[in-house]
């Protein structure tokens, strides 16, 4: 499960939705402090605008902790975008397929 969150943040930063598109499962959801949805594409779309919107993208994982009972990891990181450097906890379930299904990140 590590390798593939760590697939995940680095597809992320590196603004690859073809990669996302294959490791995020149909039904995923995210909630976040600015937004909820549900479903792989809305989630590549508002991928996509905030790709078009920051210039540089970078992840730097603090923390991962792994749960394999509950096919869940934990990721404490720093995300800077653009020179807006931000701490996020990160909850990442996985499927029975390895894919991502739901992410629920925190601020601070």
């Amino acid at each position: 499960m590590k390798n593939l969150i760590k697939q995940y943040f680095n597809f992320w930063q590196n603004k690859n939705l073809n990669g996302l598109d294959s490791i995020f499962a149909d039904d995923i959801t995210l909630r976040d402090w600015n937004i909820s949805l549900s479903g792989k594409s809305e989630l590549l779309n508002i991928n996509s605008t905030l790709f078009n919107d920051i210039q540089k993208i970078t992840v730097n994982i603090i923390n991962l902790y792994e749960d394999t009972n509950k096919n869940t990891v934990i990721c404490e990181i720093e995300i800077d975008l653009d020179g807006e450097v931000l701490l996020v906890t990160d909850i990442i379930k996985i499927n029975k397929e390895d894919k991502i299904e739901s992410i629920i990140a925190y601020k601070g």
